[in-house]
């Protein structure tokens, strides 16, 4: 219907829409061939936020069915492609997903970089969310690194970052979306601060291994 009227814009958000769930479905393979056909559409548009979204979403996908290299190479260029056009928290999503992929390749160290290269972006933008996330998957990756002391630092910054979320979520008169994030991030804090101190004391811990991709729905009527 959507080809039938020419709206190639409402097209590209419902192919979007569309791999998001498919991902959300572990359809993987499914989600990379829609998102595929997403990103050629969003190609053809003067839509750069709509094409970092699909490339976001593809880098996921991709990420899913194990296409690791592929989905690095997405992401940086959805990187760009924000940083280019002024999309911090676009740009912030991208980073979010590479440390996530950087991670699952065993680069630890690059996820690393790229997290600290995140919240700095963050605190400028003042994107609390992709904040909490690379907090998170920072100390995710100092757990596997064996390194503790750097998980535990990230969990102490995530309780920080809960106590400010809190704050602001009394004073904006119970904003839901914060009040959630707030209790996300003390939950994330608690995982670091328990996983840390079994890596400390040198008791086998549960293996972390839980980064989180970043997807993203477009409103159904751009």
């Amino acid at each position: 219907l959507n080809r039938a009227d020419g709206n190639t814009l409402r097209e590209a958000a419902c192919l979007n829409n569309e791999g998001v769930l498919l991902i959300q479905s572990a359809a993987h393979d499914a989600a990379v061939a829609v998102l595929e056909r997403c990103v050629r559409l969003r190609e053809t548009l003067d839509d750069e936020h709509g094409l970092v979204i699909a490339l976001n979403n593809l880098a996921a996908a991709l990420s899913g069915s194990g296409n690791l290299d592929r989905a690095v190479g997405v992401l940086n260029r959805a990187r760009m492609v924000a940083a280019r056009n002024g999309l911090g928290r676009q740009r912030n999503l991208a980073l979010v997903n590479l440390s996530v992929a950087y991670a699952r390749r065993g680069q630890l160290r690059d996820a690393q970089r790229v997290v600290r290269q995140l919240r700095r972006h963050c605190r400028v933008d003042n994107d609390w969310d992709a904040h909490a996330r690379a907090l998170f998957n920072g100390g995710c990756a100092a757990i596997d690194m064996g390194r503790p002391i750097n998980a535990q630092a990230c969990a102490e910054r995530l309780d920080l970052l809960h106590d400010l979320h809190s704050n602001c979520a009394r004073e904006l008169n119970g904003d839901i979306v914060r009040a959630e994030l707030a209790y996300r991030s003390r939950d994330w804090a608690h995982l670091h601060t328990l996983v840390a101190r079994l890596h400390g004391l040198g008791i086998r811990g549960p293996k972390v291994a839980v980064y989180e991709d970043r997807v993203a729905i477009e409103a159904g009527d751009p």
